[in-house]
């Protein structure tokens, strides 16, 4: 939904801008001034969220000594027992494809877009077909005799006028303001507002610069018109000359616009030159829009010493049907236990069921099934798991972030392996580190990465591709980091551990809470 969230931010400086220019400068005599801050502003509010700029912070962070070891951890026995017979499941799987927002909302808001440049470009084309029946020309001026539809009105130097309506010398007055309209290009201000409409149509804002735009041009007309004609001769001829306003928005109309806010804007005093400096003010507003959707912050750092003591728990394996289960060797290890089941029960083939997912993939060669948010059944057992690998040749389901009920008792671990074969199943849990602070947190953090970005409040910071944090004698690195500042937690993905420099431990993911000092490793390799 990028393009959404640009148009969104768009939306919002326009807001911004026109709310300025409604309290600062709308009373202000400097039309040229205004009508340059306007089209400005707009333009600005295109290019802001485009921008991207990076600026270097620190932000506080601990410094971690990692004093214990860990222990060493050897595999039980690896002697098979051969009980069941690998199956082949066979699923139907319906797949049930949900709609793409992302893809309906931008073609919905294209074909509204494309649908109003070709009523406008239908508009400028109707336009253009009147201006080649001119009759004559008046001081540059290319003068069209018109009684029905738009009259006494301009668009660039075209002047549609109804003469029959009007004596002479109101007509040389007309035709001065028109002038001004045609001398100031006015009319291409009226085309850059008609696309800004139809790009942003959902804004209402963008009508209200439509309006405050077309306001200053004819105040600028009617100012330099009115200094040879005197203010109260051109006053009562705008009285006279007021009419219904025209659905062409193309033109300049005689007396389209509010007719007491154009007398009343003629009597209205100058304003002073000293108060053109006002319009610095619109800077802050614009280096804040840029700060705010333009800027992203890379955070630096500080270290302290941390003393960490380490308490490893250690993969767990139970049966997977205990019921079933006669006999049993328990071999004793520090990361696994085997169950061997009892032989009455090697006829009964253990089918998995898999009753939902998220999300499921295939390697339809070497018979792998791949699913996200799974949800299967195991001989009567329910497992759940955020992502799941169903290996139909060797018969074995590794699942990741699982929790798995039997008995009414729930076993939850990072990981979990299930041999249906042998009917057993091996649980791993993450390994828990426990710190012991023996000085003050000050949290500051030494890390560098091949790309950062922050989110909108900047208290996040995300590093991808080779990522690496560093607290003073420990190492994190991973291909991502996260660090969050509110909280003071750090999570890595395909990471690597380093405790004083020595050899390091690997993990498919490690979070480090600094609140409550302890840091677990999942799926962790303590081998090396």
């Amino acid at each position: 939904m990028e393009w959404l969230m640009y148009l969104l931010k768009v939306s919002a400086c326009t807001v911004l801008f026109f709310a300025f220019y409604l309290l600062i400068f709308r009373k202000l005599t400097f039309f040229k001034f205004n009508r340059f801050y306007l089209l400005g502003s707009l333009f600005l509010s295109f290019v802001i969220p485009d921008l991207q700029f990076e600026i270097k912070r620190e932000i506080i962070v601990t410094e971690t000594n990692i004093l214990t070891n860990v222990p060493k951890i050897r595999p039980g026995s690896n002697q098979a027992f051969q009980l069941i017979r690998p199956m082949v499941v066979e699923h139907q799987l319906q797949n049930r494809p949900e709609p793409d927002w992302d893809k309906l909302g931008f073609y919905i808001y294209g074909g509204i877009t494309s649908m109003l440049f070709l009523v406008c470009s239908w508009r400028l084309f109707d336009l253009l077909k009147h201006t080649r029946h001119y009759v004559k020309t008046s001081d540059g001026l290319k003068l069209i005799t018109k009684t029905e539809g738009f009259t006494n009105c301009s668009f660039f130097n075209y002047v549609f006028i109804d003469e029959k309506k009007m004596s002479n010398s109101e007509l040389q007055v007309l035709l001065a303001h028109e002038k001004v309209h045609a001398q100031q290009y006015h009319s291409v201000d009226k085309i850059l507002l008609m696309i800004f409409k139809a790009m942003l149509w959902f804004n209402p804002i963008v009508y209200l610069f439509d309006k405050a735009l077309e306001q200053t041009h004819e105040y600028e007309a009617d100012e330099i018109t009115s200094i040879n004609i005197g203010n109260q001769y051109y006053a009562s001829l705008l009285l006279r000359l007021a009419v219904s306003k025209s659905d062409m928005p193309l033109i300049h109309h005689f007396v389209k616009s509010p007719i007491k806010d154009r007398i009343k804007m003629l009597f209205n005093p100058k304003s002073k030159n000293m108060k053109k400096l006002m319009y610095l003010l619109a800077l802050p507003v614009a280096f804040g829009l840029v700060w705010l959707f333009a800027v992203e912050v890379v955070y630096a750092q500080k270290k302290s010493n941390v003393q960490i003591e380490l308490k490893a728990m250690y993969p767990q394996v139970s049966d997977v049907r205990k019921e079933r289960t006669k006999k049993a060797i328990k071999k004793s290890t520090k990361n696994k236990m085997l169950i061997k089941a009892d032989p009455s029960n090697q006829a009964k083939a253990l089918v998995p069921k898999i009753l939902s997912f998220q999300k499921i993939t295939g390697d339809i060669k070497n018979k792998i099934s791949y699913m996200q948010g799974a949800i299967m059944e195991i001989g009567g057992d329910i497992l759940k798991a955020q992502d799941v690998e169903f290996n139909q040749i060797n018969n074995t389901i590794t699942a990741k972030g699982a929790s798995f009920e039997t008995n009414g008792k729930i076993e939850t671990g990072d990981k979990m392996i299930f041999d249906l074969n042998k009917n057993t199943h091996v649980t791993f849990k993450p390994i828990e580190l426990e710190i012991k602070n023996k000085m003050e947190l000050d949290p500051k953090v030494n890390y560098r990465a091949d790309s950062v970005k922050f989110n909108k409040n900047k208290t996040m910071v995300y590093m991808f591709g080779n990522a690496e944090m560093s607290y003073s004698q420990t190492t994190l690195s991973g291909t991502n980091i996260v660090y969050d500042a509110l909280t003071q937690s750090v999570k890595a993905n395909d990471a690597e551990i380093f405790l004083n420099h020595k050899k390091g431990i690997k993990a498919d993911s490690i979070f480090y809470d600094l609140k409550t000092s302890k840091v677990k490793l999942f799926g962790a390799n303590l081998d090396r």
